[in-house]
């Protein structure tokens, strides 16, 4: 139950685009990601990558939007947070992925009145924003943090 928020996320965008009938999102192009290490395995229904680590229930996801320009990080930060109940931001830094400009957000939350805790990274790629995120209970999370961050290390754009 705890990260229906991921599947959630990633799901409702695909009935929501059904509903209005607008295609799917896709997502960019630009970009090439090394998926996370055993036991991380892909999560196939989803609309954007995502690997769920089968002992954790962890989840490592990327998000992309090449359609609004007008977008800064933290607003793309918000496709995360603006699906969590009661989410606090417990932390918020500058930093730098692959050479650019990067926000990190730790957020606290609920999802169908369970725990969350999020970590989630927004950047931008000539006219994408990116955001990476490792979602899942917060005592387990932890446990996944290096595994997310390798992941963040590898992503690489296509010239």
């Amino acid at each position: 139950m705890k990260l229906i928020f991921c599947l959630g996320l990633f799901l409702l965008t695909g009935c929501v685009s059904q509903i209005f009938k607008e295609p799917n999102p896709t997502f960019s192009n630009e970009v090439s990601l090394q998926a996370p290490d055993s036991p991380f395995y892909k999560l196939e229904k989803s609309i954007f990558p995502s690997w769920k680590n089968k002992s954790t229930g962890n989840v490592i996801s990327i998000l992309s939007d090449c359609s609004n320009q007008n977008l800064n990080l933290k607003q793309a930060l918000q496709i995360i947070s603006g699906s969590i109940d009661n989410a606090q931001i417990k932390e918020e830094k500058k930093m730098t992925v692959q050479n650019k400009s990067a926000l990190f957000q730790k957020i606290e939350g609920e999802i169908d009145g369970s725990a969350i805790l999020i970590h989630s990274l927004s950047f931008k790629n000539n006219n994408c924003y990116y955001v990476t995120s490792l979602s899942g209970s917060p005592e387990k999370l932890a446990l996944d943090i290096k595994s997310w961050d390798l992941f963040n290390k590898n992503i690489q754009f296509k010239k």
